[in-house]
């Protein structure tokens, strides 16, 4: 039983591999916040912690479905610090998100998921891509475009410290991308072992590293 993380760029293809994935394999798929709950008449701070506290709940949902199927799978990082770091923040801080999952990750409300893959695609093939799907607006795509390069260098970052324990793939047909989240699946390391977590858990939310990788992500 495995829980998985697919990110990627706006048009990558992660929603349409995690449903396909979910006919081919026994897998359930925890959607993005904007799927799994209606937004709140809400603005400023009291909307960013709002958005917080469903990660929270997206987390607790994958946990409880992970007894009961092989795989389950979030379309999208339950953390995504991330996000701040690249386009910042206006009504929340980082140290205030920081600090949010900090005190989650020990009382246990949230963890890392056992794996993440990330997909990419050049820039004119995401574009190729959103013309050729009507079936989502896709608002703020050209800003969410500007986050290809500096996610990459976050989750290669996060292999090093944790060597294997990203996937990151070019997403070319969704065929390949499922073969690939299996494949992957195959070779993690023990994430659940104490001393990996600890270091991720630690490393990722001191200001150090916060510091660092804003400095790198700009």
């Amino acid at each position: 039983m495995t829980i998985i993380c697919l990110e990627g760029a706006s048009s990558v293809g992660k929603s349409t591999t995690c449903q396909q994935f979910a006919t081919q394999y026994d897998a359930f798929i925890v959607p993005e916040t904007g799927f799994l709950c209606e937004a709140p008449q809400l603005e400023g701070k009291e909307l960013m912690m709002w958005l917080l506290e469903r990660q929270i709940d997206r987390w607790h949902i994958a946990y409880e479905k992970n007894q009961q199927h092989e795989y389950v799978i979030l379309d999208g990082d339950v953390f995504k610090i991330w996000y701040s770091w690249i386009y910042g923040s206006e009504h929340l801080s980082l140290d205030e998100k920081a600090n949010f999952f900090r005190e989650k990750l020990l009382k246990n409300e949230i963890s890392l998921p056992d794996a993440y893959v990330l997909f990419w695609a050049e820039e004119d093939e995401l574009r190729k891509r959103k013309e050729m799907d009507q079936t989502r607006s896709r608002r703020n795509f050209d800003k969410h475009l500007c986050m290809i390069e500096p996610q990459m260098r976050y989750f290669h970052y996060l292999n090093e410290l944790v060597p294997g324990y990203v996937g990151i793939h070019k997403a070319e047909t969704v065929e390949e991308n499922i073969h690939h989240i299996v494949k992957h699946c195959e070779t993690l390391p023990d994430i659940k072992n104490e001393k990996s977590r600890s270091l991720i858990e630690s490393l990722i939310f001191t200001r150090v590293l916060l510091l660092k990788l804003n400095v790198l992500l700009i």
